[in-house]
């Protein structure tokens, strides 16, 4: 989204004929996306309702002027309509397949899809590791499919050294390996492709393997991949060395056996990598070209030949069709019967005019994308429960469009229509399959063959088919996952495939306790596939991935790995989510199952589910405060600074109240190029950090606190991707009102300086969200006595999103700091109100004490009513869950400002604490005595305690600390 927030959104190079012309080709054709994209660069929902010629002609003009003022677009949650934005996402997308959904956005399905919209920009939080650390690492990855991809882009990225070991002669793993002929993506292509790295150029609405082969290399230049990678070297086995902490890396290039030394091990090498072929007889008899479609012979002639086909899933949807329009006939075995969608777009071409949309129609491609991800993230999980009415439904309208391609005839009928609930196998996308079966020359047979002949084939029922040629469309060893490739030995000498047995697990589908610096990517239940794409799964897991690698070399870990007890407590809990999934049901035969039975290959999670996981570890990693101990990765701090391992140990805590940088906060949002500046000892005026940042145009974070700077903050409007700005106790001056051009900034502290302003326009920057209702405030700008003029309001906020996923909690209470400073008659002291959010990890489970400090202050019934309000506004909140707890905390603070104590006196304290449960009303009350009690539904009842103030202990400086404990 950069290219249109942080510059012009139209390039100037546009003329008004080429914008008009491309508007009015394409402006027909996917009018819920334009009229979201004219609403959102206009500010005015009413565009959501007009038809397809208005929105053209509204649209152009819109362009036209960004092009001539040159001026930049807001992102869409800043936008004052993104509520309608979101809501208007849900509409029907029928080309594309998606029905419309009535559910509404929960707050976490948002965040995820916002930060697929972004990027995923908490990649560039790990671009400032220490580069006499990064010199001494190495990571050793086998596979360039886009796992494996996806993972040396992260390492690219943060400047991690890597190398890549690839048995082809070239990149993109499955995309490079299948060019049998008809092979395309069965996903959206605008899902498919990298958040970070959008493709404008995709030809087909369902690309083509060569399309996704090219996207692929085209990322590999960008980010220099190629230059770290090492074709045909097959990967042998990998061995874990306990003295030294390291991988051995045996592979095998030009004949040559070789070994490679690395940090870190990555098996990128995928489900589907190695065919899977039945055993039938005669098979070596067989004279003409027989094939794996994974292994598909360049030049394979099919014309005026009897073509054999075994297998009736993706594969050979896709080339069965191709295969028909030549040869002299086709014979398909099936195994399983299939369920079929029809969705209009997947042969159509994109048109130039809507590929030109999606270069230079600023937010075109983005808000496709998020009504994309609005659909499925709304929908798919209800589909996918076993016999829920979403299901039944489904089963109804498949089973009757089956009936109609095929014209109703009742031997094609009882052989295509399952006998068990859509989505226990994969869905297809129907590629003319059912019509396909009306043509004279293809004969469906159901069953396996019983023997291969020298030039024919015998069915089930001894039927006798003439066969040239003989192709496998039989799927993968999936269920083998990387042990299937290569031999990998952990601690112990243990072997991967013996430790799993039958039954492969992994924490997060991506790491095993026994496997230190190990990660396999799409391994066992990592198949995302309530709607997600496997460049979604590709880049899911290069994030974890990413993180266990940045945090190795940032605080020198030698080993890091899951703990056993976590390992085992997640795979429990993926075991019990299983079996209300039609995956789980026992009528269907599918590659999601091992041997055994168990759905070993996908898991039963929403994409922003698993997305909350991933980031909730991000949020550990990259959080040196906290304890690693709590949490699901276990660590070797032998090298470890001592201050560091004092963190790891939890001796220090982790504090959110605003010290610190804040792109070390779980969550933070960093976009591109994080620059800082940060100085407490700086002098001067603003004017010089405008010239210091004259060529740092990507400034995200400015901090002056207690500095001498002087100067106005009007020097500061042109850091227009600013989103933490520090002047607290400077000298810095001016209105309040001149930072509304700041729209990207989150945290604000101007306390104790000599800006002056009205409250209301604070507001106006539109990513500053409070939760609390603003107090009354009359004369907030008057001289207080001994100190400069004071602001009425200073508001410091940042979208602050921590997913408690290893508890199955989910925590997204915005942190938000408001500084109030009041001038009183009867008291000069300044109070500070503080909402604020402490952690613990955890893992599974709701973890039944949780201790906080308190501090307890004087206020007036005036504030103790505000804050009441507070609360009992937060306990009405919509949420998203029966597991989502949230803790309100807040905090009031007073602030001398002269050198006489404050003393606390009985009955003059108030604090109020609130537990808040979604999707549940919970019931509030507080006593006469002060008892804060918060009953839920969910949830056993909450009481909190609120101090005796008769008991409080004096302090000079009128703060002292209440230890109290939450029971759940």
């Amino acid at each position: 989204m950069q290219q249109w927030t942080c510059g012009p959104a139209v390039l100037p190079h546009l003329t008004d004929d080429a914008i008009q012309h491309h508007l009015r080709v394409v402006g027909s054709h996917h009018l819920g996306v334009f009229q979201a994209v004219t609403a959102h660069l206009t500010g005015e929902a009413k565009w959501l309702a007009e038809g397809a010629e208005a929105v053209k002609v509204k649209l152009a003009s819109v362009l036209m002027e960004y092009r001539d003022s040159g001026r930049a677009a807001i992102p869409p949650d800043a936008s004052p309509i993104f509520k309608d934005l979101c809501e208007h996402a849900a509409k029907p997308m029928l080309e594309d397949g998606f029905k419309g959904t009535s559910k509404e956005l929960t707050h976490l399905q948002l965040e995820y899809i916002m930060d697929e919209m972004r990027g995923f920009p908490d990649v560039l939080a790990d671009t400032d590791l220490p580069a006499d650390k990064l010199a001494k690492f190495h990571v050793a990855i086998c596979g360039a499919g886009v796992h494996g991809i996806s993972v040396a882009m992260r390492c690219q990225r943060a400047g991690i050294p890597y190398t890549i070991l690839e048995r082809d002669t070239d990149l993109s793993g499955t995309w490079h390996q299948n060019i049998y002929p008809g092979v395309r993506c069965d996903t959206p292509s605008i899902t498919y492709s990298f958040s970070s790295d959008p493709n404008p150029n995709w030809k087909y609405y369902f690309a083509y393997g060569h399309e996704v082969k090219e996207y692929i290399k085209r990322l590999c230049d960008k980010y220099g991949i190629t230059k770290n990678c090492v074709t045909g070297a097959t990967v042998e086995s990998a061995t874990f060395d306990e003295s030294s902490s390291t991988w051995q890396v045996k592979y095998r290039k030009d004949g040559e056996e070789k070994v490679m030394n690395s940090n870190v091990f990555v098996a990128a090498v995928g489900q589907l990598t190695n065919p899977s072929i039945p055993k039938i007889p005669g098979q070596d008899k067989f004279k003409g070209p027989a094939c794996h479609t994974a292994r598909f012979i360049p030049g394979l002639d099919f014309k005026d030949k009897n073509v054999v086909v075994m297998g009736t899933g993706a594969t050979a949807m896709g080339i069965c069709p191709e295969i028909q329009k030549v040869a002299k006939h086709l014979a398909i075995f099936q195994g399983t019967p299939q369920w079929y969608v029809d969705i209009p777009n997947h042969k159509r071409p994109i048109s130039l005019e809507e590929q030109w949309c999606m270069r230079y129609v600023p937010f075109y491609e983005r808000w496709y994308r998020f009504n994309a991800l609005r659909q499925i993230v709304g929908s798919y999980l209800d589909v996918l429960k076993s016999g829920s009415e979403a299901n039944k439904s489904l089963e109804e309208e498949l089973t009757e469009y089956i009936k109609r391609q095929v014209n109703f005839r009742p031997d094609l009928v009882e052989k295509m229509v399952p006998k068990y609930p859509p989505i226990c196998t994969r869905m297809l996308v129907d590629n003319n399959w059912c019509t396909m079966m009306l043509e004279d020359n293809v004969t469906l047979i159901n069953g396996r063959a019983q023997e291969i002949r020298s030039t024919e084939v015998v069915g089930p029922k001894g039927e006798v088919l003439p066969a040239d040629v003989i192709i496998y469309a039989t799927g993968f060893q999936s269920t083998r996952f990387c042990s299937a490739s290569l031999k990998i030995f952990g601690k112990g000498g243990v072997e991967l495939s013996e430790d799993w047995g039958l039954e492969p697990t992994a924490y997060l589908g991506l790491t095993r306790p026994k496997f230190p610096n190990f990660y396999m990517t799409y391994g066992p239940n990592a198949n995302v596939s309530s709607g997600g794409s496997i460049v979604w799964c590709a880049e899911i897991a290069g994030r974890y991935v990413g993180q266990c690698i940045a945090a190795m070399v940032r605080y020198g870990y030698k080993e890091l790995a899951v703990k056993p007890e976590v390992h085992d407590e997640y795979n429990d809990y993926i075991t019990q989510e299983l079996k209300w999934t039609a995956w789980d049901d026992q009528r269907c035969v599918s590659w999601y199952k091992s041997g055994a039975g168990k759905v070993t290959n996908n898991l039963p999670m929403g994409l922003e589910e698993f997305w909350g996981w991933i980031l909730e570890i991000g949020a550990i990693l990259r959080s040196p405060g906290t304890e690693l101990g709590h949490s699901s990765l276990e660590s070797n701090e032998a090298s470890c600074p001592e201050e560091v391992q004092e963190k790891l140990r939890g001796q220090q805590g982790l504090g959110l109240s605003g010290e610190g940088d804040p792109c070390d906060w779980p969550g933070i949002e960093c976009y591109c190029y994080v620059c800082e500046i940060h100085s407490t000892e700086a002098t001067g005026n603003l004017s010089s950090v405008r010239e210091m940042t004259r060529e740092i145009t990507e400034l995200t974070k400015l901090d002056l606190k207690g500095s001498q700077v002087t100067g106005d903050i009007a020097e500061l409007l042109k850091l227009k991707n600013l989103k933490y700005l520090n002047l607290a106790q400077t000298q810095v001056m001016g209105n309040v009102e001149q930072l509304s051009q700041l729209q990207s900034l989150q945290i604000l502290f101007l306390s104790q300086t000599r800006v002056v302003g009205d409250v209301s326009d604070v507001t106006k920057l539109k990513r500053l969200k409070p939760t609390c209702p603003a107090p009354p405030v009359s004369d907030t700008t008057d001289q207080a006595p001994n100190g400069p003029p004071v602001l009425g309001l200073a508001l410091a906020a940042v979208g602050f999103r921590h997913h408690m996923a290893l508890a199955r909690l989910a925590l997204a209470v915005p942190f938000v700091l408001l500084v109030l400073q009041l001038r009183r008659p009867d008291s000069p002291e300044m109070l500070a109100l503080r909402l604020q959010q402490e952690t613990q990890f955890r893992g599974p489970g709701i973890e039944k004490q949780r201790t906080e400090m308190l501090k307890w202050q004087r206020i007036s019934e005036s504030q103790r009513q505000f804050l009441l309000d507070g609360v009992q506004q937060n306990l009405r909140s919509d949420g998203r869950g029966p597991f989502d707890y949230r803790r309100v905390i807040f905090e009031l603070n007073a602030i001398p400002t002269s050198t006489s104590s404050c003393r606390l006196r009985a009955g003059e304290t108030e604090v109020l604490v609130a537990l808040k449960c979604d999707l549940v009303k919970p019931r509030w009350t507080q006593s006469d005595a002060g008892q804060v009690q918060v009953t839920v539904d969910c949830a056993p009842s909450v009481s909190v305690a609120l101090a005796d103030s008769s008991t409080a202990e004096e302090s000079g400086d009128g703060d002292f600390t209440g230890i109290r404990r939450w029971n759940f």
